[in-house]
């Protein structure tokens, strides 16, 4: 049992020169904390068209089904919001005692968008102050 799952955005998955640095350092600062975490960073090596960013996301969402989580969390940009929308349906039925959390500019500036596909939305700031 994991106490949180980071997961990177399937937009982000295209090949990178460096680690997801913000999963890092949220997972180091809950693993301090004697917290177990696990980041799920997929990659692909080429680019990535939407019905591919779909595509990566159910293969997520089915990598982490299963896989016994407090809290999985992602953030999100404004141009995710389509694939994160749905990759958050996705872990939400294979993990329905999970909260999903997610996190960034897009929800923090529009968060009736999150609201209106049924989850819970919880900012990565409440997260931190919630595992100390």
């Amino acid at each position: 049992m994991y106490d949180a799952i980071l997961i990177v955005p399937p937009n982000r998955a295209f090949t990178r020169y460096r680690p997801p640095v913000t999963y890092l350092h949220l997972g180091g600062y809950l693993t301090h904390f004697n917290h177990k975490v696990l980041v799920v960073d997929e990659q692909e090596f080429h680019d990535l068209y939407y019905a591919d960013k779909i595509a990566l996301a159910d293969r997520i969402a089915r990598k982490v089904s299963g896989l016994k989580s407090k809290i999985i969390g992602m953030s999100c940009y404004s141009h995710e919001y389509p694939v994160i929308k749905h990759l958050a349906r996705q872990l939400k039925a294979g993990n329905p005692d999970s909260v999903i959390v997610v996190g960034g500019l897009h929800p923090t500036l529009y968060p009736q968008a999150f609201f209106t596909t049924a989850l819970r939305l919880t900012l990565w700031s409440s997260v931190k102050a919630r595992f100390r």
